[in-house]
């Protein structure tokens, strides 16, 4: 589910300057779904590091909490 839920750029999309934008093919790997490790992002949140090389998403307490 927290993969899933990443709320980087590359999963989401990036919305243009009129804030149009479509979230693009998500393409999971071996290892998209195993948590390697994680860092703290100040008081906001977390940065998930996955077994395939995604960390750029950072999720924040409410986004965790939500979930």
């Amino acid at each position: 589910m927290l993969r899933r839920a990443c709320p980087c750029a590359v999963c989401c999309g990036e919305p243009d300057v009129m804030g149009r934008g479509d979230a693009p093919a998500r393409n999971y790997k071996s290892g998209s779904f195993e948590l390697k490790g994680y860092d703290f992002v100040g008081g906001y949140g977390l940065s998930l590091k996955w077994m395939d090389g995604h960390a750029t998403g950072i999720y924040s307490y409410n986004l965790l909490r939500s979930l």
